[in-house]
């Protein structure tokens, strides 16, 4: 610093204000360079953050892809070995009873659905990157997670609505309805509607088409999204790892 306050002095003193003039250019210029470098590093390590956070965030949703397929194998697994069952409801024909058929009067109380938060939804949005391939398969598995979620809440509320009318008209309505759901114990009349009555094969039908007809279509359909999104994010990922 005593250097350059000297060096100011002499220019002055010497009236060589040209030179003076050059050297406060000089230092603008230099102050100026350090901003600017400053403001690249600075930039530089900002964006080398958000990358960091994008790669984390691609790789928490490609954890939760992985759980919600493993989920829908598994429900969907339960749901292929429902099929029998209500084949043999459904196609006995009417002026026969429903004979030989093991669980054929538990269609009615209950049904499993794949539990599927949003997590992965809300974690594939917060993915800001300036990688196109990257930004717009995060915008797709959003999109395709939001438009499950509203259609999986019909299905589920309808098929909800519809056991709970199904659980009523059989409380109301048959006095076996107490040891059968209390016990398990399942009287001659409890067996006539369960085996031969239309009322029962009528209403599993309904429920049928509700659960194992439209809603396992929304379900078939969005796992192969998921794979297909999996499948896609993972060689991402593997591009942009350091």
């Amino acid at each position: 610093m005593k250097i350059f306050n000297k060096l100011r002095f002499n220019t002055i003193r010497a009236r060589s204000f040209r030179k003076y003039l050059l050297y406060a250019i000089g230092e603008i210029v230099l102050v100026v360079a350090g901003i600017l470098i400053a403001l690249w590093v600075n930039n530089k390590n900002a964006q080398a953050k958000i990358e960091q956070d994008n790669l984390k965030h691609a790789q928490t949703v490609l954890t939760y892809m992985d759980q919600h397929i493993q989920e829908l194998d598994m429900v969907m697994e339960q749901y292929e070995a429902f099929e029998p069952i209500i084949s043999k409801i459904i196609y006995t024909p009417t002026d026969e009873p429903i004979s030989n058929c093991e669980n054929c009067n538990q269609m009615l109380f209950g049904f499993l659905y794949p539990e599927i938060d949003n997590r992965a939804a809300v974690r594939s949005d917060m993915i800001r990157s300036d990688n196109d391939s990257l930004s717009l398969l995060s915008q797709k598995i959003t999109a395709d997670y939001n438009a499950y979620s509203k259609i999986s809440d019909i299905y589920i509320k309808s098929a909800q609505n519809v056991l709970h009318e199904n659980m009523n008209y059989l409380k109301d309505n048959n006095s076996w309805f107490t040891a059968f759901i209390s016990q398990g114990e399942c009287n001659d009349d409890c067996m006539t509607y369960f085996n031969e009555s239309y009322d029962y094969r009528n209403r599993v039908t309904y429920f049928n088409l509700i659960v194992f007809d439209a809603y396992q279509f929304e379900l078939y359909q969005f796992r192969d999204q998921l794979k297909e999104h999996r499948e896609h994010l993972q060689n991402i990922i593997h591009e942009i790892e350091p």
